[in-house]
């Protein structure tokens, strides 16, 4: 794995050639401009990152916990896989009123 990291966010590439971009702060659908909030991710093909894992692109307004249930999602897929979406909780959607 490799990390990247900036100011207001960080990104991994995985082995399997996914890689996760999570954002918050200005400009982002995040809740604040500092991580103890909620932020924004999103995956794509690390050689082609005009390949987005979902049709939507990135997620927003994702606490802690979804981070982590997102990347692992990531970390999981094989090689080959081109389009495998990621949804996140109904409980947690209820809890945002999405």
């Amino acid at each position: 794995m490799t990390w990247k990291t900036h100011k207001n966010s960080f990104a991994v590439d995985f082995p399997n050639g996914w890689t996760v971009s999570v954002v918050w702060g200005e400009g982002t659908n995040s809740s604040n401009g500092n991580f103890g909030g909620l932020v924004e991710v999103g995956a794509w093909r690390t050689e082609q990152p005009d390949m987005w894992l979902d049709e939507e692109m990135t997620h927003g307004y994702l606490s802690h916990k979804e981070v982590l249930d997102y990347m692992e999602h990531v970390r999981s897929l094989n090689s080959n896989n081109l389009y495998k979406s990621w949804s996140r909780s109904k409980e947690i959607e209820s809890l945002l009123d999405i």
